[in-house]
């Protein structure tokens, strides 16, 4: 929000994301913004999306770096995310660069809402383990917010997997 006169220049925050937990056969990973649209048949992985957008008239001010470093240091050190990722259109070197600036890193791409986004994925915590919920057939009810119990997820179908943190697996 601009202080002098109160109008809003920017968005920025944490999005619940769903993707494929397998690489599917068509090739590409299919995600959705929101647990709520992803389909009940298909095994998912739950992850943070951190995204930002901003008024044109205030692009190229330092703005959109700023705000994402922000949101990531609260998805690290409140919320304890081992990670956090963005879905970029291809052609948007803009995002791109805040992304890189703060320290995300290109993986891949997903297609989410009828297009093709790249993934960059945003390192948020070098030596905890990074894990992820996979969930087949049924997800965890929707409209469920909030903190979800260990019981309440491998009740609805899902489980726990643990991978090497994002920095260790790239060495």
């Amino acid at each position: 929000m601009r202080k002098a006169d109160g109008a809003l220049i920017a968005c920025c925050g944490l999005l619940d994301m769903v993707v494929e937990s397998a690489e599917p056969e068509h090739g590409i990973r299919r995600g959705w913004f929101g647990r709520e649209q992803a389909p009940a048949d298909v095994a998912l992985t739950y992850e943070t999306e951190l995204g930002y957008t901003l008024d044109p008239a205030v692009w190229g001010q330092g703005f959109a770096t700023e705000a994402a470093r922000r949101v990531r240091d609260y998805a690290r050190d409140v919320l304890r995310l081992s990670y956090a990722v963005s879905a970029i259109l291809p052609g948007n070197a803009r995002s791109r660069h805040v992304a890189e600036r703060g320290g995300a890193r290109a993986d891949g791409q997903m297609h989410v809402v009828g297009l093709a986004w790249d993934r960059w994925v945003w390192p948020l915590a070098s030596e905890r383990r990074h894990y992820a919920w996979t969930c087949r057939p049924s997800p965890i009810p929707t409209g469920k917010r909030g903190t979800v119990s260990t019981d309440e997820v491998q009740s609805s179908g899902c489980s726990q997997s643990g991978s090497q943190s994002l920095r260790a697996a790239q060495s």
